[in-house]
């Protein structure tokens, strides 16, 4: 075998479905209970009539690095040289610390407002612009309220979370919007509350660890579930 890595590809639950049920019931249990794995949207709170859209804003380039990195510590010798080149040629560097990611630069139109099209940023308005579209189709569920779950490698300066609001609450706009829209990042998860139109950040650096075996454990015992 080339690898121990379980494929998460095909399977009866997805990965970053369980991984968004697990991170939102543990830190918000006074908003969640007992979140249903379903579809459009993917997550439901049946007792407080809440439906949960789960999504990434991260780009293919990036999800194939942290895929890369994520097979390493499994990989036979010849295979993880093979993938630690094909990281460096895009410039990420990994360590026993974890990945490097390629630098980044901003810029900004005047003195006070950044320019969010030349930024990683841009994605994330991108992503919540479809979902949003997705929120106001035919196939979707009537619940009386909605969220949103964003999952990116974005490291947020608190200076520029006044300026994401204001993007996101012009882009929330159609007949069904999204109350919070909750964006997790490097160090943190951004809850933006998109009817105050107000935010707080809630600190998650190195507290995570356990959530990805628990996902997994979910994913499995779902293949292995023969009913």
């Amino acid at each position: 075998m080339e690898s121990d890595k379980p494929d998460l590809r095909h399977r009866k639950l997805d990965y970053q479905e369980c991984w968004a049920k697990i991170l939102l019931e543990r830190y918000f249990p006074e908003e969640y209970s007992n979140l249903e794995l379903s579809d459009r949207p993917d997550l439901l709170d049946k007792l407080h009539h809440i439906g949960i859209e789960v999504t990434n804003a991260v780009p293919e380039k990036e999800q194939r690095a942290i895929s890369l990195a994520s097979r390493i510590p499994y990989d036979q010798e010849k295979i993880k040289q093979k993938n630690l080149a094909l990281l460096d040629k895009e410039d990420y560097k990994y360590t026993d610390y974890g990945l490097f990611h390629p630098s980044q630069s901003w810029s900004w139109n005047n003195r006070d407002r950044l320019d969010f099209s030349c930024t990683p940023y841009q994605l994330l308005f991108d992503i919540v612009r479809k979902k949003v579209a997705l929120l106001n189709s035919k196939n979707y569920k009537n619940y009386p309220r909605y969220d949103l779950y964003v999952r990116s490698e974005l490291f947020i300066m608190n200076d520029f979370l006044p300026d994401i609001i204001e993007e996101l609450f012009a882009i929330n706009v159609g007949a069904r919007s999204y109350t919070m829209i909750y964006l997790l990042t490097l160090e943190d998860i951004v809850c933006f509350d998109m009817v105050q139109k107000t935010y707080r950040c809630v600190e998650i650096k190195g507290k995570l660890n356990d959530i990805g075996p628990l996902a997994m454990k979910m994913v499995e015992g779902a293949e292995n579930d023969k009913t």
